[in-house]
């Protein structure tokens, strides 16, 4: 069911790369913090905005090789692929979020999570993917499916990595987040702006 699910993602419109995704090129983000406007929405609630500052936060658990997202997120290069995880209760603790370079239109992959279930990851690339930051080409999409917990979509774009994020975890909630802005410190160029 899984595999089948992905699949249809695939079959969706997308462009041909012209090269694979190198991890260079997509990550890790660059400095300054990055700004994402997320909206939550709880299973039987309201839905809320709220703005998020990613790749900025200092860490708040030691773990070789790790650099943080925000204080609840962090990710690790392991070779040509990013692993995230989530800082739960005082521990660190995989998430179903491994990308896997260089990305390629078509790629999948399968790999199981710490807590033992199987993740699943699919590859597909797009143009015009427009967030409130701009317009980008050149991204890729992937999406994740963790056995009996939930999905998850990112679209990465050159220069900057995640610019939209959204996802279910089943019967709990769903969310998405999209690139607003960098620090006002940043010089767009520094970052690879695509604004049009």
């Amino acid at each position: 069911m899984i595999r089948r699910i992905l699949l249809i993602f695939l079959a969706g419109a997308s462009v041909a790369a012209d090269e694979p995704g190198l991890l260079a090129d997509y990550f890790p983000l660059r400095a300054p913090a990055a700004y994402f406007l997320c909206t939550y929405t709880p299973q039987d609630a309201e839905p809320y905005s709220y703005e998020l500052n990613r790749w900025h936060r200092p860490p708040v658990a030691a773990m070789e090789g790790v650099r943080w997202v925000d204080t609840n997120m962090a990710y690790r290069v392991e070779g040509d692929a990013v692993q995230f995880y989530d800082y739960t209760d005082g521990q660190l603790v995989e998430l179903p979020h491994r990308l896997e370079f260089p990305l390629e239109p078509g790629g999948t992959w399968v790999y199981t999570t710490q807590e033992g279930r199987t993740a699943l990851a699919a590859v597909d690339c797009l143009d015009g993917v427009t967030v409130p930051y701009g317009t980008h080409d050149g991204c890729y999409r992937v999406a994740f499916i963790e056995q009996g917990v939930g999905e998850w979509t990112l679209v990465l774009a050159p220069g900057h990595g995640v610019v939209r994020e959204w996802g279910e975890l089943y019967g709990v909630c769903s969310w998405e987040c999209k690139l607003v802005r960098y620090d006002e410190a940043a010089n767009p160029a520094d970052v690879g702006n695509k604004n049009r």
